[in-house]
């Protein structure tokens, strides 16, 4: 409210981040929200009209939501055209709601692979429209990470760079079969930050190619990076 971002520039607040979660109204109240997407919505506007950076949070895998869901709530994400987002998966935690309905049946979590789907075609929303990603997956403090905690869930300590791996995957595997590249070296020309992504989590690409195509994957560092 007006009182709120009064407040803010008063104190010189660069940035106000929004957790939207979804921008689907029944999944919103499913999940116990206690607002709806209009809302969040009209504090965008009001945050911009104030010339306060926007951030937005997202999550995939709600309750009462679907892969298909997501990516509607990332294009209305973008189409608020915030400064940066971020994008977690939902996660079942001890002691919460969620844990019940997971227990009872009626809550399904996604598994790790759809959760790693959706987040690269989310991620793509953003990127089409020059939006800051800042955070993909959840921070791995000892507070989530206590014994028991995680009841269900794509949790990974490495999620981003999971999702990073698998649009190297898609990208290079794409070519390959393209190409019709088999038993033999494939050289993919990258910046320095890229290599691991590209070898994958655990070099798990380079296995996948090496089993599927016979492809043995390598990778060379532009010149100067």
């Amino acid at each position: 409210n007006e009182d709120v971002l009064s407040l803010a520039q008063k104190y010189n607040v660069k940035t106000i981040e929004l957790g939207l979660q979804s921008a689907d109204n029944d999944v919103l109240r499913l999940n116990e929200r206690e607002h709806i997407f209009e809302d969040t919505q009209k504090a965008a506007q009001m945050i911009k009209n104030k010339g306060i950076a926007l951030g937005l949070q997202m999550m995939i895998g709600m309750y009462g939501s679907t892969p298909e869901k997501d990516i509607i709530t990332a294009r209305e994400t973008a189409a608020l055209m915030p400064e940066c987002v971020r994008i977690y998966p939902t996660l079942t935690l001890k002691g919460t709601r969620l844990e019940t309905l997971f227990n009872e049946g009626k809550y399904q979590p996604y598994d790790l692979n759809t959760a790693i789907e959706t987040c690269d075609k989310v991620m793509e929303i953003f990127e089409e429209k020059g939006i800051n990603i800042i955070r993909v997956g959840l921070h791995s403090d000892e507070s989530l990470l206590s014994d028991g905690n995680i009841v269900a869930g794509p949790y990974h300590e490495s999620f981003k760079e999971l999702v990073l791996g698998y649009r190297w995957r898609k990208k290079i595997e794409k070519e390959i079969i393209e190409q019709n590249i088999r038993n033999t070296e494939y050289k993919v020309i990258a910046d320095s930050k890229e290599v691991s992504v590209i070898y994958g989590h655990k070099r798990c690409n380079a296995e996948y190619f090496k089993t599927k195509f016979g492809v043995k994957i390598t990778v060379d560092v532009k010149v100067g990076l």
